[in-house]
């Protein structure tokens, strides 16, 4: 799963958006007494890009850590299926069953007579 696409994809829209969550939570809170005097050039900027950073970077570790997590597509147990279509093993889908299109076999039943 690591050397997908959708998994870099997923793992760096995480780390950016714990990047910016953790920049401005860091910026807008770290040591400011007086909200009301918040100027550009009283905030820790150095101070929070590093924190920001190290958030970010835990981010990537946890996604690569759990590589077979990919962003909206639910993780299912090996869900078997049986002849009559009703599900057997531990969970059941995380999504509703699609609907078979007319004259089109599902992964595993035999299609039509040709």
């Amino acid at each position: 799963m690591i050397t997908t696409l959708a998994f870099w994809k997923g793992a760096f829209e995480r780390l950016l958006k714990t990047f910016i969550q953790a920049f401005l939570a860091a910026a807008l809170v770290g040591g400011v007494d007086d909200i009301a005097g918040i100027g550009l050039t009283d905030l820790n900027w150095l101070g929070s890009v590093n924190i920001a950073g190290l958030a970010a970077f835990i981010s990537l570790c946890t996604s690569v850590l759990n590589a077979t997590f990919v962003a909206g597509v639910p993780m299912v147990p090996a869900t078997v299926v049986d002849a009559a279509g009703n599900i057997v093993g531990d969970r059941a889908p995380a999504l509703p069953p699609q609907e078979q299109a007319p004259g089109r076999a599902m992964i595993g039943e035999k299609g039509p007579e040709l």
